[in-house]
């Protein structure tokens, strides 16, 4: 993920790195564990410009993690189930230009469309078949 003044963010090994655009290290955050700045297998990250927060998907601690630019923890959501507040290995994520929050919910067949601080606003899920059940435009806009 790359926020707007080019920071590249990376999650990597139970923990989220910095580099500059060139690939010089700034920082990193996390270790292996669940607790508030602790990663378990983090699969995905996406940078929100609406609000310049990075978005984690922490996938085996099934939850999105959220830090604020300077790797403050901001937040987290999400635990593990198939309700509409749960995850079930979360392993991709985006975010559209509205600052709504994509989310692949890998083993519950389903993308997640959420706020910016994690309500739960929709999804689509896999009917079997290979097509889905809502659009895109759910979204605010084309991913």
């Amino acid at each position: 993920a790359i926020s707007s003044d080019n920071t590249v963010f990376v999650a990597a090994f139970h923990c989220v790195k910095k580099f500059t655009l060139e690939g010089r290290f700034i920082a990193s955050v996390g270790s292996k564990g669940s607790g508030r700045l602790q990663f378990d297998t983090p699969f995905a990250i996406a940078y929100n410009h609406t609000n310049n927060r990075v978005y984690v998907c922490d996938t085996l601690n099934h939850r999105i993690t959220i830090l604020n630019h300077d790797f403050t923890f901001h937040g987290s959501f999400g635990s593990t189930g198939s309700k509409a507040g749960q995850f079930n290995k979360p392993e991709g994520i985006s975010v559209s230009r509205n600052g709504n929050v994509l989310v692949a919910d890998f083993s519950n067949n389903r993308i997640k469309i959420l706020d910016a601080n994690g309500y739960h606003l929709s999804s689509i899920t896999n009917t079997g078949a290979g097509e889905r059940l809502g659009t895109t435009t759910q979204c605010g806009s084309w991913t």
